[in-house]
């Protein structure tokens, strides 16, 4: 290769060296006069093999003639370009076919008069290193395909946001979730704080300045209006970019969708709570149950000395007014612990078909002296009603209890109690939302509903609402709506309340409609009139009060009375006495051996015994056990003598 340029101070040997460092460069170096046509003065031997033509066939000749028409053509038109701006350039060409990809740099060189007079060519082959290139963009098109597959999997989209351009730009996932069309808006408008609810924007504004500041924000949800207007919850994370100075160069962060998560975790938390509540209310009614039965068997010894006591008295007695008074704080003590029993959701004493509305209409006549003067109580009472199976004054209790406790809560202001009766067909979604949804059976199902205008109720008091002795009052008036719900739970229903703070209560009670082939009619009291007693009674009881008060009031009317302070040493008596003993009086609960395997040890010894079972708890609940039958009869805790002796007689007078 010859320069064709020279000056300087370089010497003729320097000369023919830098001709043969060039000569000898893989690269393809060639000069073209600056001048038009642009004619090749000097081509080195590698850009000679690049162009496949000989030293001859390529120096002087005008650079758009050399090789193929287009190849000439673009490099004529690369020449004028350089020439043009007066300043290197550089260009990456590819062959049509995309086989080869060059990189061509042209250089214009000045004279002595500073005069364009050359321009110097470098050519280099990047076929190898485009089609690396061609690979990493193929490979960045892919980890892009699979970051967004991957995005629509977890919901979550991304956004950026340039703060020298201001301009954001969304992923396609973060358009989804938005909602918006990535075709029809162009989101370097701002579409930025636009998109989140007005009342989140100081939280996100929050997060972009810590972000700012830090480089990141902790994750925060928040909510955001879509371009169909509905608002969706999201979890969003924020991120900052720094450039060489420090300075917050780009905004990022990423959008997850958790609308559905967090429904699921409002159902999850509903639910555990709802297991909560239960556990409560069968801790608490356990807890009543038991004290219930305890105190029981007290008010069996009070009861039954009060009324041994006002007999043996007599008529002038100044003592008969203190005794009766005594009896009648019993009674209500004894109240009080059915309530108690009901709370438990042991509470059924005796069960009928019932007419709802009937028997809320006869408890509505009976409290117009409960409720507040400056109340309108409403009744709306269904007729033709299916009946439910259901202990009446149970249930005028739970009339009695919402009644009473709503106009507690239009108080002196004044409002409207609005009682209602109907029938609903409850599925397990309705009853699944109630209190007491104890797996439920969706069908048919009888309420009484509550409303009231009062003063509602806030969280907190929802939360506690059916908790024992709970009131908002200065004083209670006892287990209240707890009674209610033991009731509720005893007769296998549910309980719906709805209250906001200022805006009143509504509380229904579901029943479930009795069966189509149930009759009505009430279980009566076995016949039997106390007279002069014969025979002997074999009292089983664990509490020995109560076995003194049985033997006290059995003996005054003829009996006589045997004892056993469990169900084993019952057993032992009565295999001792089985000829003579009349009738048993088994208590349910006892230690070592309880009443239902010692029923059943006593039939074996004797299958016509006469079994008087007695119990703290209602019929159905203390008989159920028995299901085989062979009791005689029931009494239940506390009894008055004349109750007591009535039971034991009808046993032995079938």
């Amino acid at each position: 290769m010859q320069i064709p340029w020279g000056g300087g101070t370089g010497s003729p040997d320097a000369a023919v060296f830098l001709s043969r460092l060039l000569e000898a460069l893989p690269m393809s170096v060639f000069a073209v006069e600056a001048a038009a046509p642009h004619r090749f003065v000097a081509v080195n031997a590698a850009g000679l093999g690049f162009l496949g033509l000989s030293r001859e066939e390529v120096v002087g000749r005008a650079a758009r003639d050399v090789g193929p028409v287009g190849v000439g053509r673009l490099r004529q038109r690369l020449l004028d370009e350089a020439l043009a701006t007066g300043r290197p350039q550089t260009y990456r060409v590819a062959m049509p076919d995309g086989s080869r990809a060059f990189e061509t740099s042209l250089v214009p060189l000045a004279d002595a008069t500073g005069a364009t007079s050359h321009v110097v060519g470098f050519t280099l082959d990047v076929t190898e290193q485009t089609g690396e290139l061609r690979h990493a963009e193929e490979d960045l098109r892919a980890s892009e395909a699979t970051l967004a597959a991957a995005q629509r999997l977890a919901s979550v989209g991304s956004w950026s946001f340039e703060l020298s351009t201001e301009r954001m730009t969304w992923s396609d996932e973060l358009f989804r979730i938005l909602g918006f069309d990535p075709d029809a808006i162009d989101v370097t408008l701002g579409l930025g704080l636009e998109v989140i609810h007005p009342d989140d924007w100081p939280a996100a504004e929050r997060a972009l300045a810590e972000a700012r500041e830090v480089g990141r924000s902790p994750a925060f949800e928040h909510r955001v209006r879509r371009a169909d207007g509905e608002e969706r919850w999201v979890r969003s994370n924020v991120g900052c970019a720094f450039d060489r100075e420090g300075n917050a160069a780009r905004m990022f962060g990423a959008m997850q969708d958790v609308t559905e998560q967090r429904a699921a975790e409002a159902e999850r938390r509903r639910l555990e709570e709802g297991i909560r509540q239960g556990q409560k209310l069968e801790s608490l009614g356990v807890l009543a149950g038991g004290i219930a039965h305890d105190f029981n068997n007290l008010l069996v010894a009070i009861l039954g000395n009060a009324g041994v006591a006002l007999v043996e008295l007599p008529e002038g007695s100044p003592a008969r007014p203190i005794i009766a008074e005594i009896g009648t704080a019993a009674e209500r003590a004894a109240d009080l612990t059915r309530q108690m029993l009901a709370y438990a959701g042991r509470g059924r004493f005796r069960v009928e078909c019932l007419d709802l509305s009937e028997a809320v209409e006869e408890m509505g006549r009976l409290l117009h002296v409960s409720v507040a003067k400056s109340a309108t109580t409403t009744f709306d009472l269904a007729r033709d009603l299916p009946p439910i199976e259901a202990d009446p004054t149970q249930v005028r209790q739970v009339a009695m209890n919402l009644i009473i406790n709503a106009s507690d809560a239009v108080s002196d202001a004044g409002g409207v109690i609005a009682v209602r009766t109907g029938c609903v067909a409850a599925d397990r979604a309705l009853l699944a939302s109630t209190y007491l949804d104890d797996g439920l059976p969706a069908g048919t199902y009888v309420f009484l509903e509550v409303a009231d205008t009062g003063v509602g109720m806030d969280e907190d008091t929802l939360q506690r609402l059916f908790d024992p002795f709970f009131t908002t009052k200065f004083t209670g008036r006892g287990l209240g709506l707890a009674a209610v719900l033991g009731i509720v739970r005893s007769h296998r229903g549910a309980v719906e309340v709805e209250s906001e703070p200022g805006r009143g209560s509504r509380i229904r009670v579901l029943f479930p409609a009795a069966p189509e082939d149930v009759t009505g009619g009430a279980a009566a009291l076995p016949d039997g009139t106390v007279g002069v007693a014969a025979g002997t009674v074999l009292v089983a009881d664990d509490d020995d009060t109560v076995r003194r008060v049985a033997r006290r009031i059995l003996e005054r009317a003829g009996f006589r009375v045997l004892g056993a302070a469990d169900g084993r040493e019952a057993i032992e008596v009565f295999r001792d006495h089985a000829a003579e003993v009349t009738a048993v009086l088994l208590d349910v609960t006892m230690p070592h051996v309880d009443g239902v395997d010692a029923f059943a040890e006593l039939r074996r010894i004797d299958p016509g015994v006469r079994v008087v079972l007695t119990s703290g708890y209602d019929e159905t609940e203390a008989t159920a056990a028995f299901r085989d039958g062979g009791l005689a009869g029931f009494v239940q805790k506390p009894y008055r003598p004349e109750d007591l002796v009535t039971r034991v007689l009808a046993a032995i007078r079938p």
